[in-house]
C-alpha cells in the first residue's frame, strides 16, 4: 500500500502490519512509511531512557504514545 506519509510528507510503501495494536496502530500503519517507523523505533529508546519511562506501567505507555504522535505528526483520529 502506497501511502504520504505524515512525517516526511513523501509517498512511500506503507507498513507491511500495523506495528501496534488496535486503532492507534491503524493510525500508524496508514500515515507513516517504514523509514519513519525505524526512525522513531530508535528515537524511541533514548526518549524512554532520558523520561525515565516504564512501557510496563499504562500512565509511561500513554505518554510514550504521546510523544510517539508527536515525532510522526499523526493527524487526529
Amino acid at each position: 500500500m502506497t501511502i504520504v506519509c505524515s512525517r516526511c510528507g513523501m509517498t512511500k510503501d506503507g507498513l507491511e502490519a500495523a506495528p501496534l495494536p488496535g486503532a492507534l496502530g491503524a493510525r500508524v500503519s496508514h500515515h507513516v512509511c517504514q523509514e519513519c517507523w525505524n526512525e522513531w523505533m530508535q528515537t524511541s529508546i533514548r526518549t524512554i531512557n532520558h523520561y525515565g519511562l516504564q512501557p510496563a506501567v499504562k500512565e509511561h505507555r500513554e505518554k510514550i504514545f504521546e510523544l510517539m504522535t508527536e515525532f510522526l505528526k499523526l493527524p487526529a483520529e
